[in-house]
């Protein structure tokens, strides 16, 4: 990213350092900064960048954090969330109908591709007894047809 973009994006953003971060940046490890984005389009949105190398090193949306941070428990720990009062586990998802189709169907897919990856374990777990059964079948009739070939010269 040249200066001037970066300069430009730096105008338009309002800084406030996490005391205790969370998370670090990913490429560096250095702190991440929580700023609020300034731009029409983003208003008052609230994003992390790293607080060493900014937006061209780290950015993450705080909205796409929670909403992905959400997915997972929500996968992870379905019967404890059917526990939590419904406003608990909606909140989260209204930023997502303000986002554009395209980032939206895109999250959907992610979603989607997992779910489908648990599925294709489950089924190679299942697979697998299957599998152990047969090679004990095949085992056996190995077996057998020795005993018999055996015994028949006998």
């Amino acid at each position: 990213m040249s200066s001037s973009s970066s300069r430009a994006t730096s105008r338009m953003q309002s800084r406030a350092r996490v005391d205790m971060p969370v998370f670090v940046c990913p490429r560096c490890r250095a702190g991440v900064d929580r700023r609020v984005s300034q731009t029409p389009r983003n208003q008052n949105r609230p994003f992390y960048v790293c607080s060493e190398n900014g937006v061209t090193c780290f950015f993450l949306w705080v909205d796409a954090l929670a909403k992905t941070l959400m997915n997972e428990l929500q996968e992870e720990h379905e019967e404890w969330l059917r526990m939590l009062p419904r406003t608990a586990v909606a909140t989260p998802r209204a930023p997502e109908e303000e986002m554009d189709g395209e980032a939206r169907t895109d999250r959907e897919l992610a979603i989607e591709l997992r779910m489908l990856k648990k599925k294709v374990r489950k089924l190679e777990d299942q697979a697998l007894p299957i599998l152990q059964i047969l090679w004990a079948f095949v085992g056996m009739v190995i077996a057998l047809v020795v005993m018999l070939k055996m015994y028949g010269k006998a």
